[in-house]
């Protein structure tokens, strides 16, 4: 492989991409964005194959980039706008259960001074009608501040676990560089 950096920098920016795009996209469309994206990401492992030399350690980045990616693509949304949303307070008007087969999710209708809302709660966890503060960030979709509970060690524990790759493959390949010479 010519250019090993080109590939992780190609497969980084497919993973953030895929982060940004999936919180855009409204509910029930994150499938459609973690498909690409982590097809896309998969140019991370060939990058770490090529900078490390090792097809030992494709293994790692082939599950950094797989889960990296459906985590980020899930919850990356929640915990961008609960860091950086701006809290609005808003009203709940009416609760529908969406009546999915798979998970149990509720669609509130919200009211708010910027306009009325619909946002969608997985889970068995239901708003009830009445005052309630939620978080927004532009053009992101909206969250309730008391249920947002993205999982913190998996959203932080992504880029770790991929500093930490890119520093391994960066060894090995300075060792294998080391024993040439």
């Amino acid at each position: 492989m010519k250019n090993p950096v080109l590939w992780i920098v190609c497969g980084l920016v497919a993973m953030a991409a895929s982060v940004f795009v999936g919180a855009v996209v409204p509910d029930g469309w994150e499938l459609a964005v973690m498909v690409p994206g982590i097809l896309l990401s998969l140019a991370f492992v060939a990058g770490v194959g090529g900078l490390s030399r090792s097809g030992w350690l494709m293994i790692p980045a082939f599950v950094i980039a797989i889960t990296g990616t459906t985590v980020l693509v899930g919850d990356g949304q929640r915990a961008i706008v609960g860091t950086f949303g701006a809290p609005e307070e808003c009203t709940v008007t009416a609760v529908r259960d969406l009546g999915r087969q798979d998970t149990q999710a509720f669609e509130h209708d919200v009211t708010c001074p910027g306009g009325t809302e619909k946002i969608v709660v997985l889970g068995e966890r239901t708003m009830p009608p009445g005052p309630v503060t939620v978080l927004r960030l532009k053009p992101m979709r909206p969250v309730f501040r008391d249920h947002n509970d993205y999982s913190r060690e998996w959203v932080l524990g992504t880029p770790v676990a991929i500093i930490t790759l890119l520093i391994a493959a960066a060894a090995l390949r300075a060792r294998r560089v080391m024993r040439q010479a």
